[in-house]
């Protein structure tokens, strides 16, 4: 089967995986501290400038859906600032606890990774990526 990769430049190529990097970066820590975390997300400028995206929360307990579908939104309205972005997301399943990370770029695919996790006395444990089709929301 064909990978994304054989048909994205290496433009693209490169800001995915450095958006990939910086959300799984970004969500360990409050994996590690507080066990979980409430969606966000990262996206890279046409400048190259990498940014954090959140939305605001105005209840103190926020729902993660309701969130999601706002932080969507916001990467909607503000698309023309971005050339690529990722959505990422804590989910958990029978199978076990996964972080999930939706990219999209202006000018290539978009592809939905996920990373297996658990947490072991406040050690986090990575299990192994896995790459699959996402669904463009934004280009």
């Amino acid at each position: 089967m064909a990978s994304w990769r054989d048909t994205a430049s290496a433009q693209v190529q490169a800001d995915l995986d450095a958006l990939l990097d910086a959300a799984l970066t970004t969500a360990e820590q409050p994996l590690r501290d507080a066990g979980g975390f409430l969606p966000f997300a990262v996206a890279r400028t046409y400048d190259g400038e990498d940014q954090l995206v959140n939305v605001a929360i105005t209840d103190d307990a926020p729902d993660p859906e309701e969130l999601l579908t706002s932080l969507w939104q916001s990467l909607v309205d503000h698309s023309g600032d971005f050339r690529a972005v990722g959505v990422v997301t804590d989910r958990t399943a029978d199978d076990g606890d996964r972080v999930a990370v939706q990219l999209e770029h202006a000018n290539g695919p978009a592809i939905e990774v996920t990373l297996p996790y658990r947490l072991v006395d406040g050690t986090f444990e990575p299990g192994d990526l896995l790459a699959g089709e996402g669904i463009a929301r934004i280009w």
